[in-house]
Order: structure tokens, then sequence, then C-alpha cells
């Protein structure tokens, strides 16, 4: 929540993610009144390679559509798409280290920053999705 005083920006006005900062809202204009919120935990694919050969793997859930998967998957995914994650938050663990999976982490940002807005602390986002899993890790994986 922004500190009291600080500018507010009206509804509708551009949201963008900052990399290097997080996320910010920035009316047009006012750069210098932007707000900075935290950034969306990831995870890049080389350190997720580490994580899932070691002793405890993290879960993964996979926030694609159904049609997605058939193309290409992780092994050992849940699948919940990502519309049916507000109905079936329930099904998943608070306390379980998570890395949220899409095609190229936009989706996956969204329900780990939904996650963490419930109460989950130990879940991360997969960078570049299974577009970025392919080029960094497994070639043969087809990207689309």
């Amino acid at each position: 929540m922004p500190e009291e005083g600080s500018f507010v920006p009206p509804r509708g006005t551009w949201v963008g993610r900052l990399r290097s900062k997080g996320q910010a809202l920035v009316p047009q204009g006012h750069a210098s009144k932007a707000i900075i919120l935290p950034m969306t935990p990831e995870i890049s694919n080389k350190a997720l390679e580490v994580e899932l050969a070691g002793a405890t793997p993290p879960l993964l859930l996979d926030v694609r559509e159904t049609h997605e998967l058939v193309i290409c998957r992780l092994p050992n995914v849940v699948h919940i798409p990502l519309g049916e994650i507000a109905h079936r938050i329930g099904e998943l663990n608070p306390n379980t280290e998570t890395v949220v999976v899409c095609r190229s982490g936009g989706r996956s940002a969204h329900v780990t920053d939904q996650l963490i807005s419930n109460g989950f602390a130990k879940v991360r986002n997969l960078v570049g999705g299974m577009n970025g899993w392919a080029k960094d890790i497994d070639p043969t994986i087809p990207t689309y």
C-alpha cells in the first residue's frame, strides 16, 4: 500500500513491470511520482534444473491451457490453467516450494503474484517459461 500522502494514480493508469526494480505505477507525465511495488520472485531455468535434480525438488505448477501441454511439458507438473486458479487455489499448499510455469513467463508471473497475495510465501515464477527452458536447458522441446 502506498504511504499516506503519496501519489495514487487514477483508475486505469498504465502499470508496467520493471525487471530490476519490481513493478511501477507510473502516471503519464509523472515519472517522478512512480510507486515501486515488490518484484515478483523468480527463478532462472538453470537454477530450476539444479533444484529439480536435488533431494527436495519444488512443485511445478503449470498454468497453461490443456492444449499447450500437448505441445510440451515438464515432468510431474500440477496443471491448473490460469482461469481456474482462483477456484482451485485450495488444492495447493501455501507452505510448499512452488515454481509456476507458462509459455513465456507472463501468465505465470501473474499467478505467482496472485498466490503471494493469498499467503503463499514459497512461490517463484520461471523466467522465460517453457520457451526459456527450451532455449537454456532442452533444445529438443518445441517452442511456440
